[in-house]
């Protein structure tokens, strides 16, 4: 797990449609429920936290989302698919969707990126290792960059593109501190893509002293963070994912392999960085 450029992975086995632990149970509760997750964002937006924290965070690490008209063609489309897909879905009684997705801890502080595209293919049953992921991703001891060739391209896009022989995965960034739409549209590629047999892999940029931070994770330093998503409960407003930190030490003995959180906390966490799906 890598501080300042963290680079964390694993591996997570859940089950089946109830993607358990190795407790048989969900660990990871969240701090903050949906309900309260989005009056705690509405607030921010209107007492000026939100902007505060994107100031930070584009003065710290500002992504370079560059993208060409084609690739904004594709993922306009795919978006809206996976919304009109969720407003059916609201309408179903299936809320929950569930992947199954194998734990696997990072093998080094800084190769959370290729410990989740090593869970994501191995749960398709063409995995790599984590020293071949991160061979293939370009990883070095700054972690897995969130986007490579002047923002034109993605590593982990391309390696999971390429690996599962497909050209599904697109490259969804976030704003530094993302609108209410974009958290929708989040929350409907999660249930779009779940609902098709696809994790999503995000890269988490956690500032120091910020509520919006995966469960468990020290709020005592900025961390940047890849993880796979394998489930969602609620209409895609609650999001489960895998954590290849859990028990590397440092402040993440206690984190659990198996979490969920609402979905906003998470792609607010994800803002200024984003999510592959």
């Amino acid at each position: 797990m890598a501080v300042i450029s963290a680079a964390l992975v694993a591996l997570v086995a859940p089950g089946s449609a109830s993607a358990t632990g190795e407790d048989g149970d969900f660990a990871g509760a969240p701090a903050l429920s949906a309900e309260a997750a989005w009056a705690q964002y509405e607030l921010d937006s209107k007492n000026g936290r939100g902007a505060e924290l994107a100031k930070l965070k584009k003065s710290e690490s500002p992504a370079n989302n560059r993208t060409d008209a084609a690739t904004r063609s594709r993922v306009a489309a795919k978006d809206k698919a996976a919304l009109a897909h969720l407003e059916e879905k609201k309408g179903s009684f299936s809320a929950l969707g569930v992947l199954t997705l194998w734990w696997q801890q990072q093998e080094t502080d800084f190769w959370c990126g290729p410990a989740t595209v090593s869970m994501i293919t191995n749960a398709r049953g063409v995995g790599m290792g984590q020293d071949e992921a991160a061979r293939q991703l370009g990883t070095t001891v700054d972690g897995t960059p969130w986007s490579s060739w002047g923002g034109l391209g993605s590593p982990v896009r391309s390696v999971l593109n390429s690996r599962l022989n497909t050209g599904w995965y697109e490259v969804k960034p976030l704003s530094s501190w993302p609108t209410g739409s974009e958290i929708r549209t989040y929350e409907a590629n999660l249930v779009y893509n779940i609902d098709r047999g696809w994790h999503l892999a995000g890269n988490v940029y956690e500032v120091k002293g910020s509520q919006y931070r995966l469960n468990g994770h020290p709020s005592d330093r900025t961390i940047w963070h890849w993880v796979p998503m394998y489930a969602y409960d609620h209409s895609g407003e609650t999001t489960y994912y895998a954590d290849p930190a859990s028990g590397t030490g440092n402040g993440f003995q206690s984190v659990a392999q198996y979490n969920y959180i609402s979905s906003l906390t998470i792609a607010v966490a994800m803002g200024e960085r984003g999510y592959i799906a």
